[in-house]
């Protein structure tokens, strides 16, 4: 809610006195409609956009007119605020989205594990690390910031599946139940594996005992 408008003021009939600074009160007035938290770059500009825009009223003018013209450069100053705030907040949102890069790649290899993500992980270019590397850069030149959490997570989905595309098939005589059964009992092992030399022989012979096992 706006303030009151500021009383108006005469001075002498040759422009002395009070008359002089009729504009200031009316900059004044329009600082203090801004938000507290105005930068002071805004608070600079709006007094000079008053200044412009009273520039050839007469201090004599109807008070109404007058109050109009700086609503105006008021609400200008406000709309310009509000998209800054919003571009801010879009900008932190993005980067916590970014942030998160490696947490959404894990999600996203568990819930394909069926696809075969715990053999991509093991292939070279393909590791963990290699693919979040790669999410992070993808996710920073794609997201915007007014994605929600579940769009986010399901681009990250789509991104694990395109990149589980470039893997070539599975060798002659491998059935995909067999590497299905490998994945499903390693694939918790192959995540840390991807970070740890002994959990990666671990997984290997995991995998190869589920592969025996169906054979």
């Amino acid at each position: 809610m706006s303030r009151p408008v500021p009383p108006r003021q005469t001075g002498g009939g040759d422009g002395s006195g009070s008359t002089q600074d009729w504009r200031a009160r009316w900059k004044r007035w329009a600082v203090e409609q801004l938000p507290a938290t105005a930068p002071l770059a805004v608070r600079v500009e709006i007094r000079a956009a008053v200044e412009r825009a009273l520039a050839r009223v007469p201090p004599t003018a109807d008070e109404g007119e007058i109050r109009d013209l700086v609503m105006l450069v008021v609400d200008d100053a406000r709309k310009r605020l509000n998209a800054d705030a919003e571009r801010e907040a879009r900008r932190a949102q993005k980067a916590l989205f970014v942030a998160g890069a490696r947490q959404s790649l894990v999600t996203a290899l568990r819930k394909l594990s069926s696809r075969g993500t715990l053999g991509m992980i093991k292939r070279p270019g393909y590791t963990v690390q290699r693919l979040e590397y790669r999410l992070t850069r993808h996710l920073e030149r794609h997201l915007t910031g007014d994605e929600t959490g579940s769009e986010v997570q399901a681009r990250v989905e789509a991104w694990v599946e395109a990149q589980l595309a470039e893997q070539p098939p599975p060798p002659p005589g491998v059935s995909k139940s067999v590497l299905l059964a490998g994945g499903a009992t390693g694939v918790a092992l192959g995540f840390a594996a991807a970070q740890h030399p002994a959990a990666r022989d671990a997984a290997a012979r995991a995998v190869q005992k589920s592969q025996e096992l169906a054979q």
